[in-house]
Formats: structure tokens, C-alpha cells, sequence
């Protein structure tokens, strides 16, 4: 943003972004992160491309449709497309 104002109201959210605890396969619904998240049930989340230039184009989009107690793993509406380094 140039010579602007942006104003974003929500629900504030401790951690804004983590990284992947363990890499993840292509197929997987489930990912691992390196620290406990207060995210949602239903809240969309980006996972985002792994690896050198040629793998820019691997982010994907997925909905958060089960958080483990630990808060540390979460199981995705759908299988990755990609496989994630972690």
C-alpha cells in the first residue's frame, strides 16, 4: 500500500502465522505446527509454498475443520495438493 490508510477491524489473533512443526505430504489433511495456535474451527488458512523457485506457485487455501487439544495440529476440509516443507 502507497500513500494510504488501511483499517482492519476483527477478532484480535495471538499468533498471525507459524511455521510447519514436521513437513507435510501431498494428500494430507492434516498439518503439525511449530507452536500452539487460537484459531477457529472454519477460519481459512494459507499454507504456503515450500522449495526453491519453481515451487512459488504451490500456496494453497484450506478451512480449519478440526484443532487438536494441543492446539498444535489441525485437520483441513481437504487433502493438500502440494507437499510442504517443514
Amino acid at each position: 500500500l502507497r500513500n494510504g490508510t488501511i483499517d482492519i477491524h476483527g477478532k484480535p489473533v495471538g499468533v498471525t502465522w507459524t511455521e510447519l512443526s514436521t513437513s507435510v505430504q501431498a494428500n494430507s489433511i492434516q498439518i503439525t505446527l511449530s507452536q500452539p495456535v487460537d484459531w477457529s474451527v472454519d477460519s481459512q488458512i494459507v499454507i504456503a509454498s515450500t522449495g526453491d523457485k519453481f515451487k512459488q506457485n504451490e500456496n494453497e487455501i484450506r478451512t480449519i475443520k478440526e484443532i487438536s487439544a494441543d492446539k498444535r495440529t489441525l485437520t483441513l476440509d481437504k487433502p493438500l495438493l502440494f507437499s510442504h516443507l517443514g
